[in-house]
């Protein structure tokens, strides 16, 4: 949709036309909307009178954004947006530590229903999946955006919980029974059958998540 630089969006007055910041400028908002003085005042910012001075609107637009911590300068931007990506990054960390750990218990009540059970089918298929199509729709975890998960952003999950558990035995623990051991000549479904003492192990991975995701809470 085009929109006339030289009107006012709202009104469509041709004078004191000025640009409103959609996003404020504080918040490092580029994009600009063209209102008059009025509207702009008023509407906008919720002005109770309009003076028509828009110097003085701008003035007290710095005013309250100082007040809030805002430093004029792109340095100021900058750091706003590094903390703004790594307070996402730590919010899709905890979100992938908790799904991890659900997914771990999933694979807990499996164990113990294959030893009651004495089944000897294998535990993944040829892909590496443990009976993904029907365990992820038990998952009750959403991800930090608040979607469900789906195998692949499942996995995904998985790779960033394990980025998030620091480098060591704890972190090859967790890696052993999401991705497999290291060895070459070892499948994931050898590392599970061949692990006489399973749900210990799996437990001591939920410990390992649990450790982690509090150093990631708020």
């Amino acid at each position: 949709m085009y929109i006339d630089p030289q009107k006012c969006y709202n009104c469509q007055a041709e004078e004191d036309i000025q640009q409103h910041h959609v996003v404020p400028k504080s918040r490092g908002g580029t994009a600009t909307l063209p209102l008059c003085g009025k509207c702009h005042r008023l509407g906008a910012h919720g002005m109770k009178s309009y003076s028509g001075d828009h110097s003085r609107l701008t003035r007290e637009g710095q005013a309250r954004a100082r007040a809030r911590g805002w430093v004029p300068g792109t340095k100021h931007l900058a750091e706003a947006r590094e903390t703004s990506k790594q307070t996402r990054k730590r919010k899709a960390h905890r979100a992938a530590l908790r799904v991890t750990h659900e997914y771990f218990g999933l694979l807990i009540a499996h164990a113990d229903e294959r030893q009651r059970t004495s089944e000897k089918k294998v535990w993944f298929t040829k892909h590496g999946t443990f009976q993904k199509g029907e365990q992820v729709s038990k998952l009750q975890s959403k991800s930090a955006r608040g979607t469900s998960y789906t195998r692949l952003t499942l996995h995904q999950a998985h790779e960033r919980a394990f980025e998030a558990i620091e480098e060591g035995e704890k972190r090859e623990l967790v890696g052993k029974y999401l991705f497999g051991d290291r060895a070459p000549d070892i499948t994931l479904n050898q590392t599970f059958s061949l692990d006489r003492d399973l749900i210990n192990s799996l437990k001591k991975c939920i410990t390992i998540l649990d450790e982690t995701r509090r150093g990631y809470e708020p």
